[in-house]
């Protein structure tokens, strides 16, 4: 199991804060752009696999120039998991799986419902108002039908109209590679540790 260390830290330079200022700003900038991209529901489908979206984003010129692309590449990450999250917190407010339940007493109806629930991509075909096809349930065209109209109810009220905003522009999420830690020593023989962050400009 992993723990969290918490370090005191020294105030950083003028030049280090205006570069990190950048880096933070450049990333906030381009998960806005993802986060709001990713209201439509036609592209729900992508967010079963976030480098999917990130392979979108880069054929449809969201990606902006001359950033460093691994940063805008976990920003892309980074949408994903917040709508993702908006999403199942959505439905875990008004508990849509427990209304469901209620919904269909048939095992193979409540099979396909929740398949349907698991699938970011038939949620989206379902708001669009299509109806997934789940291969591993066998269920009548008209019977999908009917439980797709209803999810469509529940999931439309559950979501409303609200959608998450990228407001705080003071905080990115990196992982392993897109930073480092170094320990130096420093004149009187004590050691600091360093974190080195990835640059905003392209390499």
């Amino acid at each position: 199991m992993k723990r969290t260390v918490r370090l005191a830290t020294l105030s950083l330079n003028r030049s280090k804060y205006d570069e990190l200022c950048s880096v933070v700003g450049h990333y906030s900038d381009a998960k806005r752009v993802f986060v709001a991209h990713l209201r439509q529901i036609s592209l729900w489908g992508l967010l079963d696999r976030s480098k999917s979206f990130r392979d979108y984003a880069k054929a449809r010129g969201l990606y902006p120039a001359g950033i460093n692309v691994h940063l805008i590449d976990q920003a892309a990450f980074d949408a994903v998991d917040t709508c993702i999250r908006h999403i199942e917190s959505c439905f875990a407010r008004v508990d849509i799986k427990a209304k469901t339940w209620r919904r269909f007493t048939d095992e193979d109806e409540r099979h396909y419902a929740y398949a349907c629930l698991a699938r970011y991509s038939a949620i989206g075909q379902i708001m669009g108002g299509g109806v997934p096809e789940i291969p591993t349930v066998a269920i009548a065209p008209e019977t999908r039908a009917k439980i797709a109209s209803y999810l469509h109810r529940v999931i439309r009220d559950a979501l409303g109209s609200i959608w998450p905003t990228v407001v705080k522009a003071r905080s990115m999420s990196l992982d392993s590679s897109l930073y480092s830690v170094v320990d130096n020593e420093t004149r009187t023989g004590k050691t600091r540790r360093y974190v080195k962050v990835i640059s905003s400009s392209t390499p």
